[in-house]
């Protein structure tokens, strides 16, 4: 999503193409990163056609209704298809009714979704005088041509209910408007079926709380298995304070959802005469808002959070003013709004104008003011609107270029000079566990980019968020954060002013490569005299991490526990006695191994000796003397101590 920033501003206008009959060779003004492409006429224009006086645009593909049209007579009507060939607009087919006839005002509304259009014919009479009626065409690609597929009309169908008031179509699924049915007003959707090639009437939509003088289906919109339906004469905060009505499909029945009103409204706002609805977001205009004066106009967008649908923004001009109307048509694309104010100030006073609004991930922000350079005083131009991705359609039914309202419509391809950021969360890390918390890291963004920012710097970019999973770990260019033991991968992500984002990830792993703490000591117990030889056994085992266990202790291969009591005595056959019985070793070579390991994988091991004096019996001197190995003896004993030290 796109913020104009000031001072960041990079013209971006040209000439509207020559397209032969269908455009004129003049300028259009509007706010930087608005391209102007054309300016859509119908090739047959004549005065009070009235062209432009609805607009639809699915794609490449628009369509425009011009009901004065009088082909079949006076006010028969008519819809134009204009098609983007990839350099110029052009217009593929003119539409009427198979059975057109004075007066029915076909085209008073229009819609197209894919290769279907939906024509309302408001006083068409079937059924009795302004019963009206509705027609699908398709477009039949193997022979370029667009075929008049059904004609919609109400199973109930009486006089003046204006059927045809309003369309909507998505799909294989259309809305049409009555919003004199019943003295209270309604709405119809009609489905096809494919299986028979048919188009049924699948629902009839009236309001819970319907009362008479209410305008229900003055304005309609579908998208997927949501409608929505505008009401501008509901009276709940005062006369025609107005409000909207959000219906759902639920593979079924359609059902009321819910009734959506200004939180702010006031008698006179007209909020729901005009509706559009994307996915789950609502945009209803209320062009009888006075914030700025006196109808300066409102749009309001409500947005569906899975339960309940919530009032998101209230927009309004940032040039508003008494009387601009602004609302008087509305129109929503994900998350781009289009608004028409059709006496906003162009290049002439009153001479109409349409605002892009865009959300910007925080809010909605106004992007671009759309005038035509070759404005004149009622043109109308906002009358109707339509957006489509970033390609608008603006009509203006009371431009003059073929007699007094001929009308036309204009093509803006939408453009932003924004240039998204480029997140870099540094390169991936390894680093040693420095404690039982973890290891303090900091985590550096500072090598994001964003081609807005002033040179040098990332003035640009509004906000740094580091995350693991869904967890928010900090916000700003660098943050310190300590992760524990394992891997761990981080997510930053950059925003710029215009709203718009990146991502990148970097791994930390957390090692653990240092060996774990272990300690083992033989500890004498009572009078050394009395009672040389007894001793406890005492260890330890740490780590950082708080994972250190000992896997084994042994005395010489026999498992021992910490705190075990032994009572040692090395006799003249060289076996030292002890608790668990004799162990027939040769004397100081007693050793204490203990082992500790850590979550890692790290070991360490200890091993000690027992402080055993050497025991030798005086009684015994002469028979060592004999064998004259005394000092031999005492080396030996020696050299078993060092070893065994060692």
């Amino acid at each position: 999503m796109n913020i104009i920033k000031p001072g960041k501003l990079i013209t971006l206008l040209i000439l509207a193409l020559i397209f032969g009959s269908l455009a004129v060779n003049n300028a259009v003004a509007v706010d930087p990163f608005v391209i102007s492409e054309a300016k859509l006429t119908a090739n047959d224009a004549a005065s009070d056609d009235r062209f432009g006086y609805s607009v639809s645009i699915s794609g490449d593909t628009a369509v425009v209704g011009a009901y004065g049209d009088d082909d079949a007579g006076s006010g028969s009507g008519s819809a134009y298809v204009f098609r983007y060939d990839g350099t110029a607009w052009v217009q593929e087919a003119k539409l009427t009714a198979d059975d057109a006839e004075t007066g029915d005002q076909f085209g008073w509304s229009v819609s197209i979704s894919g290769g279907k259009v939906l024509v309302g014919a408001r006083f068409d009479d079937d059924a009795a005088s302004g019963s009206g009626s509705a027609y699908v065409f398709r477009y039949e690609g193997t022979t370029s041509t667009w075929i008049q597929e059904a004609k919609l009309t109400a199973d109930d169908a009486a006089s003046f209910d204006l059927f045809g008031e309003s369309v909507s179509i998505s799909g294989d699924t259309a809305l049409v408007g009555a919003q004199g049915g019943g003295v209270t007003g309604s709405a119809y959707v009609f489905r096809y079926e494919g299986t028979t090639s048919t188009w049924i009437q699948e629902a009839k939509l009236t309001a819970n709380d319907a009362a008479p003088g209410d305008v229900f289906g003055w304005s309609v919109s579908i998208s997927g298995d949501t409608a929505l339906v505008g009401n501008y004469r509901d009276d709940d905060a005062g006369s025609e304070s107005g409000s909207a009505y959000v219906f759902w499909y639920d593979g079924t029945t359609w059902i009321q959802e819910a009734k959506l009103t200004a939180n702010d409204a006031a008698p006179g706002d007209l909020f729901g005469w005009s509706v559009s609805i994307s996915g789950d977001t609502a945009l209803v205009g209320a062009f009888g808002d006075d914030d700025a004066g006196s109808s300066s106009g409102s749009a309001y967008v409500f947005w569906y959070d899975g339960t309940t649908w919530i009032q998101e923004a209230k927009l309004t001009a940032n040039d508003a003013a008494g009387f601009d109307r602004f609302g008087r048509s509305v129109s929503i694309s994900g998350g781009t709004a289009l608004i028409g104010a059709l006496f906003g100030d162009g290049v002439v006073s009153n001479s109409g104008s349409a605002y892009v609004f865009r959300y910007s991930g925080t809010g909605w922000v106004e992007e671009a003011k759309l005038t035509a350079n070759d404005a004149a005083q009622g043109d109308f131009f906002g009358w109707s609107v339509y957006i489509s991705g970033d390609t608008a359609l603006v009509g203006a039914w009371g431009d003059d270029d073929a007699g007094s309202f001929s009308g036309s419509a204009y093509v803006f391809t939408i453009e932003s000079a924004n240039q998204p950021p480029v997140a870099d969360a540094g390169p991936d890390r390894i680093v040693e566990l420095e404690s039982y918390e973890g290891t303090l890291v900091t985590l550096d963004g500072a090598d994001s980019t964003d081609p807005d920012s002033t040179p040098d710097t990332n003035d640009d970019i509004v906000s740094f968020e580091w995350y693991e999973g869904a967890a928010l770990l900090g916000n700003g260019e660098f943050i310190d954060y300590t992760f524990p033991l394992g891997e761990h991968i981080i997510a930053l992500v950059v925003t710029d002013s215009a709203g718009e984002s990146d991502e990148d990830n970097v791994t930390i792993t957390v090692v653990d490569t240092t060996p774990p703490d272990v300690t083992a000591e033989f500890v004498p117990i009572g009078e050394v005299d009395d009672d040389e030889g007894r001793f406890r056994i005492q260890y330890t085992c740490s780590d950082i991490s708080g994972s250190g266990v000992v896997s084994a202790a042994e005395l010489n291969d026999i498992q021992v526990t910490n705190g075990q009591l032994v009572a040692l005595e090395v006799d003249d056959d060289n076996e030292v006695e002890w608790d668990d019985g004799i162990l027939e070793i040769e004397a100081q070579s007693f050793q204490l191994k203990v082992v500790c390991e850590d979550a890692a994988g790290n070991v360490a091991v200890a091993k000690v000796t027992p402080p055993l004096g050497q025991h030798n019996d005086d009684d015994d001197d002469d028979d060592d003397d004999d064998d004259g190995d005394d000092d031999n003896d005492d080396d030996d004993n020696d050299d078993d101590n060092d070893d065994d030290d060692d």
